[in-house]
């Protein structure tokens, strides 16, 4: 059975914002160099999308940038599946205005982020990444843009103003599964109501059922797939077997059963660390 393991040196792939040329697919393969990881970076549409993408098997991670208007709204919203692994501070591309001719721009696409590197008088075309503002103005859809200096070049652009490099915290995140409290309360190793105080009580016998049947579903899925493509559907699927659907956004959502874990953290955090002693069998 693959084993599912947490924590940056076990990351191999990222996944992040594209099309070519934005930072954070820079920040992506700078991070692998320092790692000295031979590894891949995927690029996708949105952030929210190249979260969509990683596959929650402890290689793949989603590399993501502080100041992305929705970090908050991702972290949070996906607090059971989403852990930060890591964060590092590297300078951006050369930021700048451009244009495909014009020397002041009415409109200007740029991502929500940089934003704020807009001509006041000009109207913003808000686009999904730095990349999209280049791809956009070359195609005549707004007159300047907010984007790299090495994607302005790239389409041929005329740079305006040129902002120049901005110190920047890029995070990774990995995505990890399973939701085990749901698998034990689905199969009745994990009951009673936490209501009113009360306590959830497990089940010794049932839990050891029901880890051995989420072993075998595994070896199951893994034995019917042939490759990584089939391997990352049939475990998102999986996956999406215990917790719903979220919101635009947010990738899972809590049922009302799992608050339960929402409220308990806050009295858990202020508890010392268990510890054990060796066991009499």
């Amino acid at each position: 059975m693959r084993h599912i393991q947490a924590g940056p040196d076990h990351v191999r792939h990222l996944h992040t914002l594209g099309p070519q040329g934005t930072n954070l697919e820079a920040a992506s393969h700078e991070w692998l160099r320092r790692r000295g990881v031979e590894g891949t970076v995927q690029l996708h549409s949105s952030i929210e999308a190249a979260l969509e993408a990683v596959p929650a098997d402890g290689q793949h991670a989603l590399t993501a940038c502080a100041v992305y208007p929705a970090l908050h709204t991702l972290v949070f919203g996906n607090l059971h599946r989403l852990t930060m692994v890591d964060s590092f501070v590297m300078p951006t591309h050369n930021m700048v205005l451009a244009s495909a001719g014009t020397p002041a721009p009415a409109t200007v696409a740029s991502h929500p982020a940089p934003r704020g590197l807009v001509p006041g008088t000009a109207e913003v075309h808000e686009v999904l990444s730095n990349s999209q503002a280049a791809i956009d103005c070359a195609a005549g859809k707004a007159e300047g843009c907010i984007t790299t200096l090495v994607t302005a070049e790239r389409h041929g652009l005329r740079v305006l103003r040129d902002f120049g490099p901005v110190p920047m915290v890029f995070t990774v995140h990995q995505v990890l599964t399973v939701d085990l409290y749901s698998w034990l309360r689905e199969r009745g190793a994990l009951t009673g109501s936490p209501d009113d105080g009360r306590l959830l009580r497990l089940d010794r016998d049932a839990t050891v059922a029901a880890l051995r049947d989420y072993v075998t579903t595994i070896e199951k899925m893994e034995a019917e797939v042939t490759t990584d493509d089939e391997y990352r559907a049939a475990a998102k699927a999986l996956v999406r077997s215990c917790p719903p659907a979220g919101e635009p956004r947010q990738r899972y959502r809590f049922t009302e059963d799992q608050r339960v874990l929402l409220r308990a953290r806050r009295s858990l955090d202020r508890l010392p660390p268990l510890t054990f002693s060796l066991a009499q069998w």
